[in-house]
């Protein structure tokens, strides 16, 4: 599993953990508020009940033929009345609600009951006021009955919902910690998690994996580098081999470049005398040779030419081939776009039209929370809001769908442009055909005269055979002298750049001698090899450098 891939994986689970926390949170809070709601909607029928309660209690006892009566009836109908009319909305249970009508019911009945008496008692007192005691037992003590009855009941639900609502509160506070507690320790542990894994892949630091990188590119392989037990896999594991393995081929290499130093100036002596013998042989021959040299040097590059134009003429043809399919490739794929694109239009018009189904129903709960009045205000706010926005979206469809319809007619023109470049294509993959037979007619004519100047140059240099080996010897060792001369100082400037302890130069400075020997082994073996190549004048040269004659006549061709 890579870093990378672990990265998403503790972020997806510390985002599905933080969204789990969000839901969770949001419905504790709802269920807090209707529970707060529920219990505020109780205290208002207690209050409106106690309300109620007072002005029948301040009808008690009144004289029907005082003034004062008259005016506390007429207070009290109105008190009553308007608490009557905010009150019974909030009874939603039947029987409660029935309660409820049923103390308004007898209040207005005791309340017409105590007008007529108050009417009687203008001419009959005596009468009046037996008859409002008779009133009081037989409807006023009822009624008070049902009012406490009623505000019991009440006052006790009021009670239980407000413990409901506290316990609710606590509950929604307590699983809201533990929940952002669940998530820290998820996003905690994620995080450990991840970087430990990541500390076991680079099995460091990365800041000293950089350091060590940089001092490894700037050629210091002094560094150490201590791995924990047991650590085989990780970067700084991978780089401790490499570190080890560097050092080891850094000092063979210098190893290496002595050795070729020597020998190349050992070649350089044997090439010295071996001028000296050819050189009165190759003057006479030397002018024949180099007329034929630039001749054959001349149609060899004509021959060269004409393969590499026929090479690149395959090429052309190949890739005009390539281009013609390329092409009908594009061709399928604008078919695909356009047909996409209509996809992509019908999908737009299904989105228009839920926008506009999104906006009538917008307009409807609107209108119902219009016809709610002051309490489906807020849902009115709501349902203009979505309104707005399906207006936008609808909006926001039309232009999408324009954009569509351009992006198709482009398409189709760019489809148009793409079969003109495909009959193109197929013209220059005619001409380039024809081209590629020219150049094979002018490769196979240049390949006829490049054989007929090489048996030309085969019967020259035929004429002394021996001048031409030691020529050929003499070129052969001055480019290998200059070769490994200059091999040898590159290995030296590539070399110089790294510093390396000296316990690692003494182990390799052990393993030199064997090296040395098999190398002056090889060098024998190679002088008794060109010893036996060259049996005229085996005596003229016994240094004669460690090299072998490979391929003898070939390679004074080029003399």
């Amino acid at each position: 599993m890579t870093i990378k891939l672990k990265l998403r994986i503790l972020m997806l689970v510390t985002l599905l953990a933080i969204a789990g926390g969000i839901v969770a949170t949001a419905i504790g809070f709802n269920s807090v508020n209707n529970t707060h709601a529920d219990a505020h909607r109780r205290q208002e029928q207690v209050r409106g009940i106690t309300e109620i309660k007072a002005s029948l209690l301040a009808t008690m006892g009144l004289d029907p033929a005082t003034e004062d009566t008259k005016r506390i009836f007429a207070e009290a109908e109105r008190d009553i009345a308007k608490w009557a009319e905010v009150t019974a909305p909030l009874f939603l249970m039947p029987a409660r609600h029935q309660a409820f009508q049923n103390i308004v019911g007898a209040w207005s009945e005791y309340d017409q009951k105590s007008q007529q008496l108050i009417t009687l008692a203008a001419t009959d007192p005596k009468q009046a006021n037996d008859k409002n005691t008779e009133l009081y037992r037989s409807n006023f003590q009822p009624m008070m009955a049902m009012v406490e009855q009623l505000a019991d009941e009440c006052s006790k639900e009021a009670a239980a919902s407000i413990e409901r609502a506290n316990n609710m509160s606590t509950f929604a506070v307590r699983a809201v910690v533990a929940i952002l507690a669940v998530i820290l320790l998820l996003v905690v542990g994620g995080v450990l998690v991840v970087s430990a894994s990541i500390r076991k892949a680079l099995g460091g630091e990365p800041e000293f994996a950089a350091k060590l990188c940089q001092r490894i590119a700037d050629g210091d392989l002094t560094t150490e580098i201590v791995l924990q037990d047991g650590d085989k896999h990780s970067l700084l594991a991978a780089m401790h081999d490499m570190k080890d393995k560097l050092t080891v081929i850094v000092h063979g290499i210098k190893q290496a470049s002595g050795t070729i130093a020597v020998g190349a100036s050992e070649i350089a002596v044997g090439n010295t005398d071996l001028a000296q013998r050819t050189e009165e042989q190759a003057a006479s021959l030397e002018e024949t040779a180099t007329s034929m040299e630039q001749l054959a040097s001349a149609v060899g590059n004509n021959a060269d030419n004409a393969k590499q134009a026929e090479s690149l003429a395959d090429s052309a043809l190949d890739v005009a081939h390539r281009g013609g399919e390329v092409v009908k490739r594009v061709v399928v794929t604008m078919d695909q776009i356009s047909e996409s694109s209509a996809k992509i239009g019908e999908i737009v018009k299904l989105i228009e039209s839920i926008a506009f189904q999104t906006n009538i129903l917008a307009l409807n709960a609107a209108v119902e929370a219009a016809r709610a009045g002051e309490q489906g205000r807020g849902f009115a706010v709501v349902a203009s809001e979505v309104r707005n926005l399906a207006q936008r979206c609808a909006g926001a469809t039309t232009e999408i769908k324009s954009l569509i319809e351009e992006s198709v007619s482009r398409v189709g023109n760019g489809g148009k442009l793409v079969a003109e470049a495909g009959s193109t294509i197929e013209e220059i993959v005619h001409s380039v055909m024809r081209v590629n037979d020219i150049v094979r007619e002018i490769s196979s004519a240049s390949s006829e005269q490049h054989d007929g100047i090489t048996q030309v140059n085969k019967a020259v240099t035929q004429m002394d055979d021996v001048t031409q080996q030691n020529a050929a010897l003499v070129e052969e060792a001055s480019a290998a002298a200059q070769s490994m001369s200059h091999q040898a100082d590159m290995l030296r400037d590539a070399v110089a750049v790294f510093r390396m302890k000296e316990a690692g130069q003494q182990r390799v400075q052990a393993m030199a001698p064997a090296a040395g020997a098999a190398a002056a082994s090889g060098g024998l073996a190679v002088v008794k090899s060109t010893s036996r190549a060259l049996p005229d004048n085996p005596a003229r040269n016994p240094r004669l450098p460690a090299r072998k004659v490979v391929g003898g006549e070939s390679e004074w061709e080029s003399f």
